[in-house]
């Protein structure tokens, strides 16, 4: 089974979740954008600390076991959606993002702390810096150059021009470890575990 380790957003949070991302593709439409975009399923819009991959059932009882000792002494914290941003860079965007503001330090401890247990669980330590953030479209394959630059030129317009609301926090107390299927109608993402900071593991 393919896994990941996430932080789940409450429903007031995926509301403006939606919220931000129907305002900029709004306005993407309304300066005839190139039509390049994929826009994320906001359903299972989540922010993940750590991709894993395959996952056996034994490295699986590990990861719990791991998690369950990093969330009993892991204080809750706040977060908030924050700035809209591009990977590479917004020059070629080929993925378009939302990153998080709020209690950054403790946010990276977390990764942190997690980073550790999973490479102590049998997985590849991460190379690349840890980049918080929700992804909100996927460039296609066939985008040209010329289409990226467009569309990286129009989010950089959208984000010096249009005023954006400001987003309320939320708390950040468990830690999710997740199975992803890939479907026909898209990647299901089932919950193997939850982890309530500062308490004992739940189902």
């Amino acid at each position: 089974m393919r896994t990941f380790i996430a932080l789940e957003f409450p429903p007031a949070t995926h509301t403006q979740l939606a919220d931000a991302t129907q305002r900029l593709r709004t306005y993407l439409r309304s300066q005839r954008a190139p039509d390049c975009l994929r826009w994320a399923g906001l359903p299972n819009a989540h922010l993940t600390l750590r991709f894993l991959g395959d996952t056996t059932p034994v490295q699986a009882q590990l990861l719990a076991d791991a998690l369950a000792v990093i969330a009993q002494h892991q204080p809750p914290f706040e977060l908030m959606l924050g700035h809209i941003g591009a990977f590479p860079n917004v020059r070629q965007p080929r993925v378009l993002w939302l990153g998080v503001a709020g209690d950054m330090a403790l946010l990276h401890a977390l990764h942190s702390a997690v980073e550790q247990r999973v490479t102590h669980a049998g997985f590849r330590a991460e190379t690349r810096p840890f980049s918080p953030h929700i992804t909100l479209a996927r460039a296609n394959q066939r985008a040209s150059r010329a289409d990226l630059r467009r569309i990286g030129q129009l989010v950089q317009e959208y984000t010096e021009i249009i005023a954006q609301p400001q987003m309320s926090c939320f708390q950040v107390n468990e830690l999710v470890h997740m199975e992803s299927q890939l479907q026909r109608g898209g990647a299901v993402h089932t919950p193997l575990g939850r982890f309530q900071f500062g308490a004992s593991t739940k189902a």
